[in-house]
């Protein structure tokens, strides 16, 4: 089965839609796993309102990519 990890950056919106986006991903199969951890897909779910959200973002990619 395959995995997928979410990490949700912004309002509360946002982690509606993470929340989406977890039903969806649940019912076509997908396990989730814990963002720190391996899966074969990460989600990076924000908005770059900010200049500090924007280097969360590029954080949290960077992280993904050494796992």
């Amino acid at each position: 089965m395959p995995t997928i990890a979410f990490t949700t950056l912004g309002c509360r919106v946002n982690q509606y839609d993470t929340d989406s986006m977890r039903g969806l991903f649940a019912a076509a199969g997908y396990e989730e796993a814990d963002f720190s951890g391996p899966a074969d897909v990460y989600v990076i779910n924000t908005c770059s309102v900010t200049h500090v959200g924007e280097k969360k973002v590029a954080s949290n990619y960077t992280s993904c990519q050494t796992k």
